[in-house]
């Protein structure tokens, strides 16, 4: 975690959608984009690193309620 929040990068985020045996050179597909445009890597910047960024997770609806409680928070101060 520290080697990632040095660099800002947070790492491949993935869901396996069905089980089954991967190996290297297998396909890998994006089924959905949101449209927030909010990436995983800003998300992160924003609560690790970057706090000017929290604002914009608010217009994440799909983010995670305490994620969704520390831009409020500052929104307030």
């Amino acid at each position: 975690m520290k080697r990632f929040t040095q660099h800002g990068r947070p790492g491949a985020y993935l869901r396996v959608v069905e089980e089954g045996r991967l190996q290297a050179g297998d396909t890998v597909s994006v089924v959905d984009r949101p449209g927030h445009r909010v990436s995983v890597g800003t998300a992160f910047r924003a609560l690790t690193t970057d706090r000017e960024l929290l604002p914009r997770l608010l217009e994440v609806e799909s983010l995670a309620g305490r994620a969704r409680e520390r831009p409020r928070s500052q929104s307030r101060l």
